[in-house]
């Protein structure tokens, strides 16, 4: 058969362009639903937050899931544009294995229209660290002070946070509750400045008051009432409590000779003074039962030499009743001096401080602790023990785990070490380090064995940064728990970030003006998923 030409064109305009020859072909799809997310907060802390979805393309949207990195959370009911999906830390339980505590969050929505058409919308990352609560500070207030210490929260007893604020007419002493609100403050202006910086012991147990030192500033005794009993000011660094409530404390003058004072828990009275030489390395210690003052110093002779020496005065006369040389340590000519802060045991009778590895650049940037005797001369060439040399250079320890093990301060990385032999604690033998290019500001060791870690950036000669990390850790040998950021660094103390631990154990933090308490330990490692 002939096929004419009108007819093989119009065969071939049906195989190319597939119009209607006899067979039926369904019309393209239309496009699929444009699907957009908002969260609240970007960096979040709390018990949940909100997102916003909107769908456009659809006449109806049948379905909607909440997905995080691409994994299904739930599903919502798409009820306005936007509709506000809230999110709870049980919804994000899943998600913590991977994203780790805190969460950084990858979320996103799915939208399936009523004719099927499905369109996802691109992620949005939300930092989450879930807490049991947040209190905010009355009429825009902070709901803790600066630097605080924080009592009760045992059975019964309800928990409270003291600390310095600033007032109209000067800084004040001042009790919070947990709403964020002040129930007490002490009745006349403090006679000592304070700030984030200030240091307050633990109470004494037979007058029941407090110290507060402001390092080169003062001190001031206080009762549970608030109300001051003493006061002193001076280039003060270093403090600590005798049984009958006193203060030792080390004035570091520096136009004349450095001196140890006695002071009086009421009047500011000096009951006796003795000038020391060398630089104080760690808080002096008093033995109730030996009626002795011990201190340590770090003696150094600039561009050759140190030497770690422990004093020993008679806590009511003050006179000196013996003294030793522990070690000497070297370093290059004309370098700066690490000194080696240290701590004594509760007696004063055992010392722990750190030491630089000697030799080529590489060991020098490795330290190791002494534990030694402070009884004993040349202590160092037959210590209690010695540690193993571990990464950076130590410049403090401190004693933790109510006393059952030892932590080891670099620049920024904390190393756990065993008090029975210095043997490295730390999970898998690896530092608790700081995020980054961040730096330790502080440490807050717990009663149960768990310690919390503030860093931040470094700050110069202009700027001042302060905390905007924490990192916890439950015990040495588990590791880290959770690790928080708040992102920006801060430049004032009340936008960063502080911690105490009241006398029931539990954390609580200052993050920003906002009071937290995180949830318990056991929650964060049963859901964070391995630690790093």
């Amino acid at each position: 058969m002939v096929i004419s030409w009108s007819t093989r064109a119009a065969a071939l305009l049906c195989t190319v362009l597939a119009v209607s020859c006899g067979e039926t072909t369904p019309p393209p799809m239309d496009n699929p639903p444009q699907v957009f997310v908002v969260a609240s907060e970007a960096n979040v802390v709390g018990t949940g937050f909100r997102i916003f979805v909107t769908v456009n393309g659809c006449s109806t949207v049948k379905k909607l899931e909440i997905l995080e990195n691409n994994g299904a959370l739930g599903t919502a009911t798409y009820s306005a544009t936007p509709t506000p999906v809230e999110l709870t830390t049980d919804d994000l339980l899943q998600a913590f294995p991977r994203a780790g505590i805190a969460a950084d969050l990858v979320l996103s929505a799915r939208a399936t229209c009523d004719d099927d058409r499905v369109g996802t919308s691109q992620g949005v990352g939300v930092r989450f660290f879930p807490v049991a609560s947040v209190v905010a500070g009355v009429n825009g207030a902070s709901a803790l002070p600066d630097a605080f210490f924080a009592e009760g929260g045992t059975p019964g007893q309800l928990t409270s946070y003291v600390g310095c604020i600033g007032t109209e007419t000067g800084y004040q002493l001042a009790r919070v509750n947990t709403y964020g609100q002040v129930v007490t403050t002490n009745t006349q202006p403090l006679p000592v400045r304070c700030s984030y910086s200030s240091y307050f012991t633990e109470k004494n147990a037979v007058t029941g008051k407090r110290w507060m030192l402001e390092p080169g500033i003062g001190a001031l005794a206080f009762d549970s009432n608030l109300t001051l009993t003493s006061a002193i000011t001076g280039t003060y660094t270093h403090l600590a409590q005798g049984p009958d409530g006193d203060a030792i404390i080390w004035d570091n003058k520096t136009s004349v000779l450095p001196s140890l004072k006695r002071i009086s828990h009421t009047g500011g009275t000096v009951k006796w003074e003795m000038s020391t030489s060398g630089i104080m390395n760690a808080q002096p210690v008093v033995n109730a039962a030996a009626n002795t003052v011990f201190i340590s110093m770090w003696d150094t002779k600039l561009g050759l030499e140190g030497t770690v020496k422990v004093l020993q005065y008679n806590y009511t006369t003050g006179e000196l009743v013996g003294q030793h040389a522990l070690t000497t340590m070297t370093y290059g000519l004309g370098d700066v001096p690490v000194i080696p802060n240290g701590q004594m045991n509760a007696d004063g009778t055992v010392i722990y401080f750190p030491y630089q590895a000697m030799g080529p650049a590489a060991v020098r940037a490795k330290s190791g602790v002494y534990a030694c005797s402070t009884l004993i001369d040349n202590c160092a060439a037959t210590p209690l023990w010695q540690s193993p040399l571990f990464e950076g250079v130590a410049t403090y320890v401190v004693l933790a785990g109510n006393g059952e093990y030892l932590a080891a301060l670099t620049e920024n990385t904390v190393w756990f070490l065993s008090l029975l032999n210095g043997k490295i604690l730390n999970a898998g033998e690896k530092g608790i380090k700081a995020s980054g290019s961040l730096v330790l500001h502080g440490v807050q060791p717990g009663p149960k064995g768990d310690f919390y870690v503030l860093t931040g950036p470094a700050g110069d000669q202009f700027t001042t940064y302060y905390p905007q990390e924490i990192i916890a850790v439950e015990n040495p040998n588990s590791g880290e728990v959770y690790r928080y950021s708040m992102g920006a660094p801060p430049t004032a103390p009340m936008a960063g970030l502080t911690v105490a631990v009241d006398e029931g154990g539990t954390p609580w933090l200052r993050i920003g003006l906002k009071q937290v308490k995180p949830l318990a330990m056991d929650f964060y490692r049963q859901f964070r998923g391995p630690t790093p």
